[in-house]
């Protein structure tokens, strides 16, 4: 008789936590401070790094699926499938991630460009072999939405607690006397890369797989019939559509800020309290989080509050702001608005991983979520194109570092306020109309897929249990 699993509980959340603490370790200062270090350290050509992240992101195209079907046709090992990815990928994520930080702005040209696409190469491939396993095993750690609602949360609580040095304290160490101080970056990355690999370990210790693959859902793998089921899937499109446009437009705040800060209010100390402000909502949005999907269901959670973002990013675009203290202000209810749906996002995408289950019949948890990242992380990186682009047609020359002409720091800006409000309108229009999981179809989908209606695991006969012995 096998080991029955133990109940659903803390250790659990603290793990999954710690997983998206270390992704966020590594990830965050690669998307927040990688262009700065490349354009005004390194001293590539804006377009240029905006053309060299483009292509490398085309390789994911092929990098995300493979190693979600790797992990789906692997066999499971004593802790799962997924548990054994998260444990081998680990160390070498720590050393590619500080590789990309190689300060070498005196080398050829050709050298400096050749050194960030094999060192960012490397890191992406590490860091989807962590990422794709870890983010696909929330759907079987439990199927009950309240409890997956938890672990979105929790996973939001890990990404918020890296996050806060990364944002707050990293800016206070890299910059001098407002502009970024090359030989800083490195070291800065290694020491949160080690920091990284510990949160990985209680990940692989705390989280438990409780939904086991039955023999009807072991099939070959076929790719093609895993994209037609998804264009098939309702509700994973209009996630998809939501998350993209998120963490294309919405995302890139964090990066404009920096040269917001630089050359329109001129004082990068104040950086620090911007991000702070920035993820303090989330803080907020935790503590309420759970009640409110009870009470309103994830899907009104995740679309009508982007409108308040909307409205708020369009007054950070245009309207005359002098006060640096009134652009953190207004950029704290934005995130209000927005902090609901990072939070649930990771819940909402295990129910779509369920719901391809039921239109399929398979189960196949790191090809969806491998598919699902892929497309992410494909965008997310035109995010830091967009910007790369922006500075150029806003006039901005890296040159002149801090001292660009008021014209320009007013472009960047607008540019800092129109892109997160494109992005919050597109994704209520997709979270409105095209995602359809409401409470009542989440509960005849757990039906459909034989748990019960809350999505607990059905507890099976006696009998079946002795004849399964």
């Amino acid at each position: 008789m096998s080991t029955p699993s133990r109940p659903f509980g803390w250790r659990d959340k603290l793990g999954y936590a710690a997983g998206d603490f270390g992704c966020n370790m590594s990830c965050a200062i690669i998307t927040s401070y990688m262009m700065l270090f490349y354009v005004n350290v390194i001293g590539i050509n804006p377009l240029h790094y905006a053309t060299i992240v483009a292509i490398i992101k085309i390789f994911d195209a092929f990098d995300d699926p493979i190693i979600g079907a790797l992990v789906d046709a692997g066999r499971p090992g004593k802790r799962g499938k997924f548990h054994p990815w998260i444990l081998g990928s680990a160390i070498p994520l720590v050393f590619v991630g500080a590789l990309v930080f190689l300060n070498i702005p005196d080398a050829p040209y050709w050298v400096r460009i050749a050194v960030c696409v094999v060192t960012y190469i490397a890191w992406d491939i590490a860091y989807t072999a962590m990422n794709i396993p870890y983010g696909s095993m929330a759907s079987v750690i439990t199927a009950d939405p309240v409890q997956r609602t938890q672990l979105s949360n929790f996973r939001s609580v890990g990404a918020l607690l890296a996050n806060l040095p990364v944002m707050i304290i990293i800016p206070l160490l890299l910059f001098k006397n407002n502009n970024p101080v090359g030989s800083r970056f490195l070291p800065l990355t290694l020491v949160l890369g080690v920091i990284s690999f510990g949160a990985f370990m209680l990940t692989y210790f705390l989280c438990e797989e409780r939904i086991k693959p039955t023999k009807k859902e072991q099939v070959k793998f076929d790719y093609i019939a895993t994209l037609k089921a998804i264009g098939k899937n309702r509700p994973m499109i209009g996630l998809i559509i939501c998350t993209l446009v998120f963490k294309l437009f919405c995302f890139s705040t964090g990066s404009t800020n920096q040269y917001v800060f630089m050359c329109y209010f001129k004082d990068t100390k104040l950086l620090s309290l911007s991000n702070l402000a920035t993820m303090l909502p989330m803080v907020l949005c935790m503590t309420c989080v759970t009640p409110l999907t009870k009470r309103f269901g994830k899907k009104a959670l995740c679309s009508w509050p982007f409108l308040g973002s909307f409205v708020v990013d369009m007054i950070l675009a245009f309207a005359p702001i002098s006060s640096p203290y009134v652009w953190i202000a207004l950029q704290f209810v934005s995130g209000a608005f927005m902090g609901l749906f990072t939070l649930l996002m990771w819940a909402l995408i295990a129910d779509c991983i369920d719901y391809q289950e039921m239109i399929t019949g398979r189960r196949e948890e790191g090809t969806v979520y491998a598919t699902y990242n892929f497309l992410s992380k494909f965008v997310s990186s035109f995010s830091s194109s967009i910007i790369a682009v922006g500075l150029s047609i806003s006039g901005y020359v890296a040159a002149m570092q801090s001292e660009q002409t008021m014209e320009v720091a007013n472009n960047l800006k607008i540019m800092s306020g129109i892109l997160p409000a494109i992005g919050c309108l597109i994704a209520f229009l997709a979270m409105h109309f095209i995602y359809n999981l409401n409470n009542q179809k989440l509960a005849e989908m757990n039906v459909a897929l034989g748990r019960n209606a809350d999505g607990s695991l059905e507890t099976p006969d006696l009998a079946d249990v002795l004849s399964s012995d």
